[in-house]
């Protein structure tokens, strides 16, 4: 691959924010990136600090899933109790599908908890 700006020249990498072929004239190393010098270099730090900022903040989601998964099975096994056993009628599948539907999304919660802490 030859350079975007001097096709005569080999590239020793490509642009982060644009993917252009870069030679080493071109080309401006920004955080973990290079980018095109004077042209792209901002774009690429904005994107780069967006990157480290999630980063950062991907542990506290954890604790926040496990919270709201938590929730969603006691709210499941109160619909589900209620649509098995206090309702004689009417509401009585809805509440247990209700119940079914909140249980399994509080598994799939507590879950995504245990994938964000691992990583």
């Amino acid at each position: 691959m030859n350079c975007f700006y001097h096709r005569e020249v080999h590239a020793v990498g490509v642009c982060k924010n644009c993917s252009r072929g870069l030679c080493p004239d071109c080309a401006a190393e920004v955080f973990e990136g290079l980018a095109c010098r004077s042209r792209c270099e901002d774009a690429v730090a904005a994107v780069s600090r967006l990157i480290d900022r999630s980063r950062r903040l991907a542990p506290r989601a954890g604790g926040q899933y496990l919270w709201l998964g938590l929730f969603l099975i006691g709210i499941g096994l109160g619909s589900g109790y209620e649509g098995l056993f206090v309702f004689r009628r009417g509401p009585q599948n809805f509440m247990t599908f209700f119940g079914l539907i909140a249980y399994a999304m509080g598994a799939y919660y507590m879950r995504l908890a245990q994938v964000v802490k691992r990583s």
